[in-house]
């Protein structure tokens, strides 16, 4: 038969598939996955806009979602620029506070927004689908190799 493998061609294959993807295939395949979650987080009025002019250059906290890649090891990350030093507004946005007075008697607690949870579980089918397809398609060449 034509589509029979030979041992040979066989522990090739295997020896291929063993060396998993590279690190530009990750990199291609996380850039694409993180840009869906990046779209997902901005379409809407998840992270508050503002149309106020910081002094100092500093952005505001929509301005400072940023996706981090890291070209070494093929990662993507998703979330806010270290130098807007704005990450800790994101967080207590997202995950709401008690009020506090400087006696430190509590007075309210405000609600976070969750907005990074909402993107999550929002955007997680279509993540899922590009890093599936990614790897699928990695694999697919490797074996036709």
């Amino acid at each position: 038969m034509a589509n029979e493998l030979n041992s040979e061609s066989l522990d090739n294959l295997m020896a291929s598939l063993e060396t998993g993807l590279s690190t530009t295939e990750r990199l291609k395949i996380n850039t694409k996955a993180a840009a869906a979650f990046k779209t997902v987080m901005l379409s809407d009025d998840r992270i508050p806009k503002s149309a106020h002019v910081y002094g100092g250059g500093t952005v505001h906290l929509r301005s400072a979602f940023i996706m981090h890649i890291n070209a070494l090891n093929g990662t993507v990350e998703d979330g806010f620029s270290k130098e807007s030093k704005k990450a800790y507004i994101g967080r207590f946005l997202n995950d709401g506070w008690t009020v506090k007075d400087r006696n430190k008697q509590t007075h309210s607690h405000v609600e976070g927004l969750h907005f990074w949870e909402l993107t999550r579980l929002e955007s997680k089918s279509a993540v899922q689908k590009i890093m599936i397809n990614g790897v699928k398609n990695a694999i697919d060449r490797k074996v036709k190799k």
